[in-house]
């Protein structure tokens, strides 16, 4: 055989072995990241047997790495929180648990578990109970931009945070829900991290052209460490679901089962605060079901959360 050939066969040797290699390496990471085909199908069987049922495309995928985010509300912060606010003329009281500033008719109360509460021109309704009267109707935010606007403003004057990105771990700020009564309004404000919910809602009442009142929980500090977590897999949560209902059926003494039908699987974040004051964001896995049942559990522990 000519070297000519010899280089080419080589050539051809190399090349499949780098095909070889590559879809090697593509079936380990789809292996880590998907549950197999035959699994799904064995785990869907065994959860029927508790009248749990559950579409495929839940056990898809595994869902095994979200960060944890964290970040430290200390007496540097408040600190720092404290000479700002008295150089836009509050004055400061430090109370358990947090801060309150006071500017002639303002009020805002700020907690180290991220509470937020704020009133202004007399009015300290709480938004958010006023919402129970049922006087308000839903509506689209984008239908009042005049309410967008005033909120903007009022979160950039009063969180300390900015809509864009100006750190490296950051909040994203979502107006979810308008609730209008005549002029006024009630807006829900969700914050984001990492493209996922942190449960976080401030209310804001608009009335008069501008924000008089918001309550709820807001961070106004951003995480500074992003740390990787093993989360547990879809399939082990929705096998610890299944125990949950065996045990809740076994306990019930009920002749025959409720079947419960998955009707989303959403992943988010809840926040969990240290004495210290440091606080962190870790991933949960919430379950709803058709009767609108819902549970959720800590992705990283696999318990139930809520």
């Amino acid at each position: 055989m000519s070297w000519k050939n010899l280089k080419t066969l080589a050539i051809a040797i190399l090349l499949v072995m780098d095909v070889f290699f590559l879809y090697s390496l593509i079936a380990r990471e789809r292996a880590a990241r998907y549950y197999d085909s035959e699994l799904i199908d064995a785990a869907t069987k065994i959860f029927h047997e508790s009248s749990l049922y559950v579409d495929k495309s839940f056990l898809t995928e595994r869902i095994v790495s979200l960060p944890v985010y964290s970040g430290t509300l200390d007496e540097a912060f408040f600190e720092a929180l404290l000479e700002k606010m008295e150089g836009n003329g509050y004055t400061a009281e430090k109370e358990t648990g947090g801060m309150r500033f006071v500017r002639e008719d303002v009020e805002l109360y700020i907690g180290n578990d991220f509470t937020f509460l704020y009133g202004s021109g007399g009015e300290y309704a709480s938004p958010s109970e006023m919402l129970e009267s049922g006087s308000f109707v839903r509506c689209e935010p984008e239908d009042f931009p005049e309410i967008l606007q005033a909120a903007r403003a009022f979160l950039s004057e009063y969180s300390a945070l900015h809509l864009a990105a100006g750190e490296r771990f950051y909040y994203t700020c979502s107006f979810e829900e308008l609730f209008v009564s005549g002029t006024d309004g009630v807006l829900c404000v969700s914050q984001e991290i990492g493209g996922r919910d942190t449960g976080n809602r401030l209310y804001l009442l608009y009335s008069d052209g501008q924000i008089t009142a918001a309550d709820g929980r807001f961070a106004i500090m951003a995480p500074v460490r992003k740390m990787t977590a093993q989360t547990v897999g879809r399939m082990e949560l929705l096998f610890a679901e299944k125990d949950y209902l065996d045990e809740k059926y076994r306990q019930g003494g009920e002749v025959s089962r409720e079947n419960m039908i998955l009707e989303a699987v959403e992943d988010s974040y809840e926040v969990f605060f240290d004495a210290d004051g440091s606080f962190y964001f870790v991933p949960v896995c919430t379950l709803t079901y058709r009767n609108g049942e819902t549970r959720t559990y800590n992705s990283v522990s696999g318990e139930i959360y809520s």
